[in-house]
């Protein structure tokens, strides 16, 4: 019962942070907030499901009265959590591309802010040379940034496709 519940709030964790990622994309203008919606919904079902396996493995576990529903039961118990390792791994890689999602939304936008400032500071006739060199140091970065985002992403999808073919727990 001890490592059903550690389980427990593992899972409670998870969808913790997941509820939370939920909060910030609700507030934030990223292009393909629907998909991260659909992403962020799809492993909340997930960690449900999880959840109420882990319950019925817990009542089972209460309830059994030999040592061949127990041994049973501890099987069952290690292949779910096999299982769910694996998942939980795959959930950490979306949290991350998600909250990087943000970031990268919010650099986007700072880009844009600086672009107009230095045109302005140039109009204006300033020595803009120091800041230029600053402002494409950054542009190289969130162009990094975008290209890691979207291995992430394309990484994250075949890892939801090959764990979709699984056991469902």
């Amino acid at each position: 019962l001890q490592a059903i519940d550690t389980l427990e709030r593992v899972l409670d964790k998870k969808k913790t942070h997941f509820e939370k990622i939920e909060i910030k994309l609700e507030s934030s203008e990223v292009d393909n907030l629907e998909e991260l919606r659909k992403g962020l919904d799809y492993r909340l079902e997930d960690l449900d499901k999880k959840y109420t396996r882990l319950t019925e493995l817990k009542k089972a576990a209460e309830a059994a009265t030999t040592k061949e529903e127990i041994k049973k039961i501890a099987i069952e118990l290690k292949e779910f959590w096999k299982n769910t390792k694996d998942q939980i791994k795959i959930t950490a890689g979306y949290q991350l591309t998600a909250r990087f999602e943000v970031m990268l939304h919010k650099a986007e936008k700072l880009q844009t802010k600086l672009e107009k400032t230095l045109t302005k500071l140039e109009n204006q006739r300033y020595d803009t040379n120091q800041i230029k060199e600053q402002v494409e140091s950054f542009n190289k970065h969130v162009e990094l940034t975008k290209q890691l985002v979207e291995e992430a992403r394309i990484k994250y999808k075949e890892a939801k496709e090959n764990s979709e073919t699984r056991k469902d727990y």
